[in-house]
């Protein structure tokens, strides 16, 4: 219970985080967006996580289809 309450936090803290970096930011002239593959991004994600996954006996895989894209700061995604 305290490792998954730490996990939390953790999570919480990193995405408060990345939102006052993103208030910090003039979108004009520092976010560059761009078109970026989702399925791409998913399988990124996918295999980011794996080794946890699999450490809990979880098992996924990503079915995307190519040529979706969404637009957004390639390293924030």
């Amino acid at each position: 219970v305290i490792l998954s309450c730490t996990e939390q936090l953790t999570r919480l803290v990193d995405d408060l985080s990345m939102l006052s970096k993103l208030d910090e930011v003039d979108k004009d002239s520092r976010v560059h967006h761009s078109l970026i593959p989702l399925d791409e991004l998913l399988q990124d994600l996918a295999e980011r996580f794996e080794p946890q996954a699999e450490n809990r006996n979880i098992h996924f895989e990503s079915q995307l289809p190519a040529g979706i894209f969404v637009t957004g700061d390639t390293h924030q995604l």
